[in-house]
This record gives structure tokens, C-alpha cells and sequence, in this order.
């Protein structure tokens, strides 16, 4: 009778170190952001730009002295009605890093002009509804390349972000409309 109460507790033991293990790995998962998007997506396409992404770091923090959300939402919004150019960071033409750059960059704040690069910086929120005004917003596949953002912008909050597109320029749009949203990825806060 002593040796099965020894197995079964040794068992008992045994299973408490294993739920143990599987709880670390499962809360390791979901602390990581870029894993659980990878976790989601069943492209096998878009996962393959994930897993490079991820190598080349994220969630990386900035050096800045003040970050007025305010400050910098309305430098973006000075570029509303700017036509879209490839490049381009004037208001004679601007594209969608360059405005995310301009705006923090006249707030002190150096940003890189490729959405790709931008979105390494700050932490990740997976989720539209987690977002806060002000917090860079990202998407994928809007054109095709080996880049895994292809889209930045600004949020502004109640679902509406400031972008640049190459049909309207710099405008607001609906992030949760269904061109939008099919293509979100995720946003970013510093």
C-alpha cells in the first residue's frame, strides 16, 4: 500500500512540475507579442515576413525627453489634404512613414522614414481595441514586397487613424472599415 501512495504522489509531483512548465511556456507565449501574431496567422506568406521581423528586434525604446500626444497628432493633421509621393516629406508630397517621421520629428523625437523599421519601436497591442490616441498603427500587404509592414500611421482614437494613401494623400480614415482591418497588423506605444 505504501509503495502505490509513493507512486501516485511521485506522479501527483510529477504533474504539478509538468503544469508548472506548461504554465511558463504558455504565459511566455502570450508576453511576446510578435509569437502570438505568429500563433494567429495561417498565411504561411505573411508568417515568413513575421519570423524575419522578429529576428530583426522589436518593441526597442526611444530616446525623447516629452511625448505630447497632442503635439504630434496636430503636425500630422497640418499635412491633411498633402498629395502622396513616394519618399516624399514636404507638403508637396508626402508618404505614410514620412508623415508618422515628420509629425515626431518636429516633436523631437527621431523616428526612421520606413514603416517597417518604425514599427520596432514601443509596445506592441495586438488589438484595435487596445489602441490609445496618439499610438503608431500598422498594416500588412497593402502592395506587395518582402517588407512585413507595408502601412503606418497615427491613431487618433474612435476607431479613426491619420495616414497617408496613394489615392486620397494625407487623410483620416476608419481603421475598423473592411480594407482596413483585413489588413491591420498591430499598434505600437512609447
Amino acid at each position: 500500500m505504501k509503495s502505490k501512495s509513493k507512486s501516485i504522489k511521485y506522479i501527483l509531483l510529477t504533474l504539478i512540475i509538468i503544469s508548472g512548465t506548461l504554465i511558463t511556456i504558455s504565459m511566455t507565449w502570450q508576453s511576446d507579442p510578435i509569437s502570438m501574431l505568429l500563433k494567429q496567422t495561417n498565411d504561411p506568406n505573411l508568417k515568413e515576413k513575421i519570423i524575419i521581423f522578429k529576428k530583426g528586434g522589436y518593441q526597442k525604446s526611444l530616446n525623447y525627453e516629452k511625448h505630447d500626444v497632442e503635439a504630434i497628432i496636430n503636425a500630422a493633421k497640418d499635412f491633411i489634404g498633402t498629395p502622396h509621393q513616394m519618399g516624399g516629406l514636404t507638403k508637396k508630397g508626402i508618404d505614410c512613414s514620412g508623415l508618422v517621421m515628420i509629425a515626431h520629428q518636429e516633436n523631437e523625437i527621431s523616428l526612421p522614414h520606413d514603416g517597417n523599421e518604425q514599427a520596432r519601436f514601443g509596445k506592441i497591442m495586438l488589438s484595435v481595441e487596445d489602441l490609445k490616441r496618439g499610438d503608431l498603427v500598422f498594416f500588412h500587404s497593402t502592395y506587395t514586397t518582402d517588407k512585413l509592414v507595408t502601412h503606418s500611421g497615427i491613431y487618433l482614437g474612435d476607431n479613426q487613424f491619420i495616414h497617408v494613401s496613394s489615392k486620397k494623400g494625407a487623410s483620416v480614415a476608419d481603421i475598423t472599415g473592411k480594407y482596413w482591418a483585413e489588413h491591420f497588423l498591430f499598434g505600437t506605444r512609447f
